[in-house]
């Protein structure tokens, strides 16, 4: 599950890349201010992109990578199961993994226990929202890309 999330925080960080040098903006700027900038809708360099609310919908060759980038706190990617799933099951290189609902769950909550991701909390209230924790997230592109 660590390097389908690897994967999964691989495509969001190149897909944010490519539009920084697109926009000529810095590569640390915030996901709701690029959402301010650039098109709601559209695509670049074979990505399909649609933002939508605090959340962005990526389609590259028939691969969906959907996320959250909701400003609730320092953890710049949220996802919920459904999203991870869709993930998932449109990438070939994880849709021949024998992986239900409940073995993702499992997996994702082996994550929480590292401390690679948590669930996000609103006052009292835990959502069934992940967040993927910054110190993952901030690995370099490289890094990611050797994971594989």
């Amino acid at each position: 599950m660590k390097n389908i999330l690897y994967q999964y925080i691989l495509i969001i960080k190149k897909f944010k890349e490519r539009l920084c040098v697109k926009y000529n903006l810095d590569n640390n700027i915030s996901w709701e201010k690029i959402r301010s900038i650039v098109d709601d809708m559209s695509s670049l360099d074979g990505i399909t992109y649609k933002f939508h609310g605090a959340g962005c919908r990526l389609e590259i060759d028939n691969q969906i990578c959907e996320f959250d980038f909701a400003p609730m706190n320092e953890y710049p990617i949220k996802f919920s199961l459904w999203k991870i799933i869709e993930f998932i099951n449109t990438n070939t290189k994880f849709s021949e993994l024998d992986f239900n609902d409940d073995i993702i769950l499992n997996k994702i909550n082996e994550l929480i226990d590292e401390e690679i991701l948590s669930k996000l909390k609103i006052g009292d209230f835990e959502l069934d929202i992940y967040q993927i924790n910054p110190q993952y997230y901030n690995y370099p592109l490289q890094f990611l890309e050797e994971s594989d």
